[in-house]
């Protein structure tokens, strides 16, 4: 070997594979495995595309970013779509990350350009080539939305029969991959974390992952009439009640929430109805006696601490109030106006009015049906 590819040699940088300590370097894991499959994008006009397309996973704000428009825009389009967002301190740490500089032969990073927003969009197939990227984008987005990935109890092959036979009261269990949709990860830690608060309810997951080369894992699925993923089993001292399957790739909040309550589990999801004020309003609609004192009742619950910063839990005294004036007429009207609106407006609506105008649906709806149903049976309107 001559001096100079000896030289050559030496010169090309060695990569070593950063060890996994704390937040920032999971962060940095996750944006280079997302950009080895082309699975990140970068900068406002991208990221909001992909938001709105729903093809966003998780976003990447930085806090450094001096335009409150922009902020404001990027966190109204991840909380309409349900998406995960991580603030990271410095614009340029944030670019870096992102690839936006150049490495020298020493593997020091030169010539950052700052980044104020990316998303990681490629999410299935960068977490096909690495289980820990899966594992690390799961851990973030739990860090964020405030629940831990393993508050559910982790079962497996050997331990799903006892764990169901020797079961008290309640026990939902989750059959899925480990490598999944980040928006099914969000709903089920939701899931998770309301449960630890609810004495007479386990949630569990049963990981099916590679399920056709494992016969143990095939042949549970068999017993449990497992076709579809993810499908969710409700147990009851060791019995099956029900179970929910909704043949999407991407559980459907609101019906599986609705299941949820009628197996007597309430998780409180944006975007989604609660069950103790629906009980209220359904009250407040079939008669018009006592509705002062129930609208008392449905605002001291929307102002109190459990429900105070609940979107959807401010909405049902307006509505009331709105029904007292106008009369129970006034649902359908609302109700169609706001989906006609929704539908003929396109973009000029912005985001956080859109997902305001989507939550009074989900309520108004209730109240429609609450109406018919009242009409129906000779109730008092």
């Amino acid at each position: 070997m001559s001096d100079i590819d000896a030289a050559e040699e030496i010169d090309q940088p060695i990569e070593v594979e950063e060890a996994v300590t704390d937040l920032n370097s999971a962060i940095r894991r996750v944006l280079k495995n997302a950009i080895a499959v082309d699975g990140l994008v970068r900068g406002l006009h991208e990221t909001a595309k992909a938001l709105e397309a729903g093809r966003a996973n998780v976003c990447f704000l930085a806090s450094s970013c001096n335009e409150d428009n922009y902020k404001k825009l990027i966190q109204a389009l991840c909380l309409e779509q349900n998406v995960p967002l991580i603030e990271v301190p410095d614009n340029k740490q944030l670019g870096e990350w992102a690839g936006l500089c150049k490495i020298d032969k020493d593997g020091n990073p030169r010539k950052v350009v700052g980044a104020s927003v990316v998303a990681v969009t490629n999410y299935e197939r960068a977490s096909s080539m690495s289980t820990l990227y899966t594992t690390l984008l799961l851990a973030i987005i739990g860090l964020v939305l405030g629940f831990d990935i393993n508050s559910a109890l982790s079962l497996d092959e050997t331990t799903l029969d006892k764990v169901i036979s020797n079961a008290k009261n309640k026990l939902l269990i989750r059959f899925d991959k480990t490598s999944t949709r980040g928006e099914n990860e969000v709903l089920f830690g939701n899931v998770a974390k309301t449960a630890r608060d609810i004495d007479d309810i386990l949630v569990a997951f049963m990981s099916i992952e590679g399920f056709d080369k494992e016969p143990e894992k095939a042949e549970a699925m068999k017993k449990y009439g497992v076709e579809e993923l993810p499908t969710f089993i409700m147990f009851v001292d060791g019995k099956e009640v029900s179970r929910y399957n909704d043949g999407e790739e991407v559980t459907h909040k609101t019906k599986f929430n609705k299941w949820l309550i009628k197996q007597g589990v309430e998780i409180l999801m944006e975007g989604t109805a609660i069950s103790s004020f629906d009980k209220l309003l359904i009250k407040f609609i079939s008669t018009t006696e006592g509705r002062d004192e129930l609208l008392e009742t449905v605002k001291e619950m929307a102002s109190s601490d459990k429900y105070k910063d609940n979107r959807m839990a401010q909405i049902y005294p307006k509505i009331m109030d709105k029904i007292s004036s106008k009369g129970v007429e006034y649902c359908d009207k609302e109700f169609n106006r706001l989906k006609a609106l929704l539908a003929s407006s396109g973009d000029s609506i912005n985001s956080s009015k859109r997902r305001e105008m989507k939550d009074k649906i989900v309520i108004l709806e209730i109240c429609k049906d609450s109406v018919t149903a009242s009409s129906s049976t000779g109730g008092e309107l």
